[in-house]
């Protein structure tokens, strides 16, 4: 169990994942987050623009599921839908891991 420091310090990334997620998605509706697997550190969220724009880095998170729940604070997807939206990113970065 991680302790009240821990918990607050991922309560805190959790939030700016979310707001940066909504922001950008209230900017670019058409655009979409995606997932890269960074070895020993963690996962990143990446911004795909809607419109031919260029892949780019916005955050580190600890895991997928962190990342998924991003999702549903964001809005991107529904609370109902991420235990399968975590399965399926999860499989996706196993498959692309060297």
């Amino acid at each position: 169990m991680p302790s009240r420091a821990e918990r607050n310090q991922l309560l805190e990334a959790w939030r700016g994942a979310t707001d940066l997620l909504t922001a950008l998605r209230a900017q670019d509706p058409e655009g979409r987050p995606e997932l890269q697997l960074i070895p020993e550190t963690g996962v990143e969220i990446h911004w795909r623009p809607g419109r031919n724009g260029n892949l780019k880095r916005i955050l580190q998170v600890e895991s997928v599921a962190e990342a998924v729940r991003a999702y549903v604070g964001a809005g991107i997807i529904e609370a109902t839908e991420a235990p399968v939206e975590q399965r399926k990113l999860e499989q996706a970065l196993a498959i692309r891991q060297p």
